[in-house]
This record gives C-alpha cells, structure tokens and sequence, in this order.
C-alpha cells in the first residue's frame, strides 16, 4: 500500500485533531444548562467561567501565532492537544467556581496552541493549488466538532453525570495527541519558508513597513469587524441552550439537543463563501457587510417578537448564525492568507483569533449579566447594534481593501508570466523536504 504523501498526513491528522479540540472546547458550552442546575450555579457566574477560557484563547492565539512563526509547529500542536486533555479531567473533578475558572482558563490556553501552528504547517507543507481549499475545509471540522460535542453531551448527561461530558474528550484527545506524534515523526522535518522564492516579483512592495502596509489594507478596522464577530457568533452558540430552556420551558437535556442544529450552519456558511469565491465576488469586506445587515435585520424581528413566537425565533437564531459563520470564514480563514507573502501567515492568523475571542469574551459575560438583570429581549437588542456596527465598520474598510488586493493580483499575473525558473526552485525546495522523488 501507497504511502500518503506528507502533505496528506499532515492535513488529515490535522483535521482529525482540530475536530477533537473543539470537543473539548464547547463541551462546557454543551454543559452549561446541566451544570447550573446541578451545582446551583447561576447563569452570570457560568458565563464567567465561559468568559474565562475566551480571554485565554484569545491571548493565547497572539502568543502562539508568534511562536509558531519561529518554533517548531509540531511540537507545539502536540502540547496544546496533549494539554487540553488534561485540564478536562481537571474540570471534570472541580468542585466550585473558583477551580472550574482556573481548570478551563488553562484549557483555553492549550487549545490556543493549534490554530496559527496549523496554518503555518499547512502553507509551508500544502501545494499552493490546494492551501486555499485545505484552510477552508477546516470549518467543516469546526461545524461537525461542535455539532458532535453537543450530541454527545446531551447524550452522556441523558444517563451519567455532567462530569463524563468533560472525561470523554479528554480521553479522545490524549490518543489524538499521540496519533499527532506519530505522524510528526512519520511526514518527515518541518520544509524551510519558501516565501522567497514565491515573492520574488514584489521585493518592492515588502520594503514598506509591515504595520503601514496593515494600515494601508484597513486591517484595524478589520480587528473591529471580528470583535463584532466574536460577540454574535459564540454569543448565540454560548448562550441559546440557555435561551431555549427560559423561552420555550423544556429540558436541558432536550435544549442542549435542539442547539446541535446550530453548528451545521457552519456547513452552509462555507457553501456560500465558496460560491463566492467561485465566481469572483471575492470582496471580503463588502461581503461581510452585506452579511452583518442581514443578520441586523433578522435580529431586529427577535427583538420585536418577543417571547410570543419562540420557535420563530429559534428559526431566526440558526438563520443569523449561519450568516455570521460566513462572515468568520472570511476575516478568520480568508483574511490572514492575504497577508502570506510577508512571512507572518501564523502570526496573523493568531492575531484574528485573538480578536474573535475578545468579543467571545465579552458576550459570554456580558450576555448573561444583561439577560439576569433585564431581560433577553435587552440581550438581543444588544447583538443587533453590533451587527449594524459590523455593517459601518465593513463601510469603511471595504476601500483600503479593495486597494489591497488590486495591488496583490498584479504581482501574481508577473508571477505567471515568469520563465519558470521560480517553479523548477520551489520544486527542488518540495522535494528537499517533503522526500517526493
């Protein structure tokens, strides 16, 4: 039997390992309703343990993203796997708040050890025909990740303790870590950076400065966008088993069930960005704009219908959230590839999780403090300003991005027109590396 290639064991071992971390990241999302009513924990001190692992994650996206670009990603894919198993079973075991915060603080420290490391393995181990592709299939494993993760923990807490939900994926995880090593050892070293060799027609424009040229592309008002983000999508995610318990009166187990829907948005999200892409409608900002007004509108009947039209509502929650996955797949997946030829694909990459994660953050405490002394119409009216905001913030960046990528698609058509004496170089680095003769 054939072997596969590196690029194939590094980006299905990958796949299979990012799946996992997301079971053990949104298990205690899955668990919330469960823990609150056993443990006679109330919904603003659940949604502070929540908050916790967001501002973790988020700060510890810039820490890898920089590492990555500097350190061996592997390893550090191998510790965060290996790490997240261990702080579930410490979850599992807690017993109050205070360890509860301190245990999933930790997990999100060692789940923010993935994402920026993978990207950087996949751009330097993926031919270049197949990394946009590769990158964006990575939110299938994100929809599938969750939507399992919110199966399974209705189902273990149908018949065991909250406490299972947190020793399965730990379990699951440890063996993936070991799976990971294996195939570490097994695809060869990591290849050197071959952006040389790839950006050789535009040496003029990386003498600019790296913080003009994030300016120049919009790409602080594109950190604004994904705060926003970050705030709709795991606001909805974090808190509608909540919702759905304290609007329609029934179960945890059975609300906990009815938001596994919810992540299959993802898939159609990634459909609808493809299409785009398909057909050239690749403006990232103006997209996203359109997106953050639609998901406004949807939002705003929310909001005006109250609690007379639940299952509306529920309808309505799932239409948003694909919306506003579509808008994640483009500033988190799309964006940060833009941005390659300089050298920094992880450290950008960490960077825009960071920021997803700030807003994460803040609708995870911020939602439930709303929805405990006001109410949830208060809470929703609170997510659709932000969508309006992400609209005028799109407004302003859609120029200076436009701008940005006009100036990246000529240096690719020279790049095109060239001898091929770059191409007979990249091969020679291909096969250096990844041991293909």
């Amino acid at each position: 039997m054939k072997r596969l290639k590196p690029y194939m064991q590094i980006y299905l071992m990958g796949w299979g390992v990012y799946f996992i971390n997301y079971c053990c990241r949104y298990n205690y999302s899955a668990s919330m309703v469960i823990i609150g009513q056993t443990e006679e924990i109330d919904v603003t001190q659940l949604g502070f343990v929540a908050s916790v692992l967001f501002v973790t994650y988020g700060s510890g996206q810039l820490i890898s993203g920089w590492l990555g670009d500097r350190f061996n990603p592997k390893i550090m894919i191998f510790c965060g796997t290996m790490g997240a198993a261990i702080s579930n079973i410490i979850m599992s075991l807690s017993d109050n708040v205070l360890t509860m915060e301190l245990a999933w603080g930790i997990n999100g420290l060692c789940c923010s050890f993935l994402w920026a490391p993978m990207v950087r393995l996949l751009t330097l181990y993926m031919p270049e025909d197949l990394l946009n592709k590769a990158i964006l299939s990575f939110s299938y494993c994100s929809a599938l990740g969750i939507t399992a993760t919110y199966l399974l923990t209705a189902w273990l807490n149908s018949y065991f303790s909250w406490r299972v939900c947190f020793w399965v994926p730990a379990i699951i995880s440890a063996l993936s870590a070991a799976g990971w090593l294996l195939v570490s050892l097994t695809s060869g070293p990591v290849p050197k950076s071959i952006s040389n060799v790839l950006t050789s027609a535009i040496q003029n424009e990386l003498k600019q400065s790296p913080l003009k040229i994030y300016c120049k592309s919009g790409l602080p008002l594109i950190f604004i966008m994904i705060v926003i983000m970050g705030v709709l999508k795991d606001g909805i995610m974090t808190w509608l088993p909540q919702i759905i318990t304290d609007t329609l009166k029934i179960n945890a187990e059975d609300s906990i069930a009815i938001s596994a829907v919810l992540p299959l948005t993802h898939v159609i999200s990634v459909w609808a960005i493809k299409w785009l892409y398909k057909h050239k409608k690749d403006n990232d900002m103006l997209n996203s704009g359109i997106l953050f007004v639609s998901s406004g509108l949807c939002m705003l009947i929310v909001v005006f219908s109250g609690t007379f039209f639940p299952v509306l509502n529920i309808i309505l929650y799932l239409l948003i959230s694909t919306l506003v996955n579509g808008i994640s797949v483009m500033l988190i997946n799309s964006v940060p590839l833009q941005y390659a030829r300089f050298g920094r694909v992880s450290t950008l990459a960490g960077i825009t999780n960071t920021f997803t994660y700030v807003g994460s953050s803040l609708s995870s405490y911020g939602l439930g403090f709303i929805a405990q002394n006001y109410s949830w119409s208060f809470a929703n009216g609170a997510l659709a300003l932000c969508c309006f905001l992400g609209l005028l913030f799109s407004l302003l960046a859609n120029p200076l991005w436009r701008n940005f990528i006009q100036v990246k698609k000529a240096p690719e058509t020279m790049r095109q027109q060239k001898s091929g004496a770059d191409q007979v170089e990249r091969d020679s680095v291909w096969k250096d590396h990844y041991h293909m003769n």
